[in-house]
């Protein structure tokens, strides 16, 4: 029986510019759902806006900050869930224990 050589898996160099990519794409559509958030008075946020003084822009973009923090957070928990276990047989889990050095008296 003859032992195969260890195959190496090669990562695409692609795979930071995808989850840049996703990044991004929710950004927009935190933006745009800030816009409705904000248009459509959703649980009276662009009443609280308008009617604090503060700076309308910077409220804006703090609210689309945060709601892209959120979808992000969902994003990595999505993925984290969809990776599954590590394949490799010799990973750190797989290892068996050393047995138990009982002295008997």
């Amino acid at each position: 029986m003859v032992k195969q050589a260890v195959k190496e898996k090669k990562r695409s160099p692609l795979v930071p510019v995808a989850g840049l990519l996703l990044a991004l794409g929710l950004a927009v559509v935190a933006y745009f759902l800030t816009n409705l958030i904000i248009d459509q008075n959703f649980m009276g946020a662009g009443a609280a806006l308008k009617s604090t003084g503060a700076n309308y822009n910077i409220s804006f973009f703090a609210l689309a900050v945060i709601l892209w923090l959120i979808m992000t957070a969902i994003g990595y928990f999505l993925v984290s869930l969809l990776v599954g276990k590590d394949p490799d047989p010799m990973s750190a889990q797989n290892i068996p224990m050393r047995p138990r050095n009982i002295k008997k008296k």
